[in-house]
């Protein structure tokens, strides 16, 4: 037997990130030399910097992209931007 008291309660909604949070990260595993590791050793951060680099260096590409430099002229150094 019921009292109708079921029907009345609102279904519970899961709260997702909410609005104006950043994507989560995604975890993945990278082999690095030891010469790579021992430059971000002296960070005090090394993932936020080594994601800091990649993202700059990401970046930049895009935006070398849609200036019209291809994947031949980046690599040979052409237009490459500090």
């Amino acid at each position: 037997m019921t009292t109708g008291i079921e029907e009345l309660k609102l279904p519970v909604v899961k709260k997702g990130r909410g609005l104006g949070k950043r994507p989560a990260l995604i975890c993945t595993s990278l082999r690095l030399s030891r010469e790579v590791m021992d430059y971000y050793k002296q960070f005090e951060n090394q993932q936020v910097k080594m994601r800091q680099v990649l993202t700059d260096h990401y970046l930049n590409e895009q935006a070398l992209t849609k200036l019209g430099f291809n994947n031949e002229t980046i690599s040979e150094g052409e237009g490459y931007v500090d």
